[in-house]
């Protein structure tokens, strides 16, 4: 909900057949509006060293395709899917819309755990020690400087979100 009272629902659908679009709903008038970029939750999680409980991710529908449609990060304070932004979307860090969702209805469908995955497997459980817009997209790091630190660079790729484990000096 937001300050003036107005609930939205996020959801995603396709505009093509690879990537998802992303807009809010106001169930009050039934007009689609796209809702403001929300990095300034994710820093917050940084900020307050959110764990990361869960990762999610949408995968393009043909299988010769490569990269992620979306990615749904699911920390103890909370829930952010990151995807590519639209051209003209405000706010957009470096290609890449981050949405806070706040409902389980709200959650896109098709999603497909990736805590198996890499870089995944090694970073659930561990704190975001930083996030922060790159050169070339969104940079998050987790454990702290003492505790064998992990970087996974975020950034858009045509259609696509793209995950990078970068190695990290102390």
């Amino acid at each position: 909900m937001t300050s003036d009272g107005v609930a939205y629902r996020v959801a995603i659908g396709f505009s093509s057949p690879s990537k998802p679009t992303l807009f809010a709903r106001n169930r009050h008038t039934r007009r689609s509006t796209v809702k403001e970029n929300d990095f300034e939750t994710l820093a917050s999680i940084a900020n307050r060293r959110g764990t990361l409980l869960r990762v999610e991710q949408l995968t393009p529908r043909s299988t010769t395709e490569r990269g992620l449609s979306a990615l749904l990060l699911t920390f103890d304070l909370g829930r952010l899917l990151i995807c590519v932004a639209d051209p003209d979307e405000p706010n957009a860090v470096q290609g890449l819309a981050i949405r806070r969702i706040n409902e389980p209805e709200d959650t896109p469908g098709g999603l497909n755990d990736a805590g198996e995955e890499e870089p995944w497997w090694r970073l659930l459980g561990a704190p975001l020690f930083r996030a922060e817009p790159g050169t070339t997209g969104l940079r998050l790091r987790f454990r702290s400087d003492a505790d064998n630190p992990r970087q996974v660079n975020l950034r858009c790729d045509g259609p696509y979100v793209q995950v990078e484990l970068v190695a990290t000096s102390h």
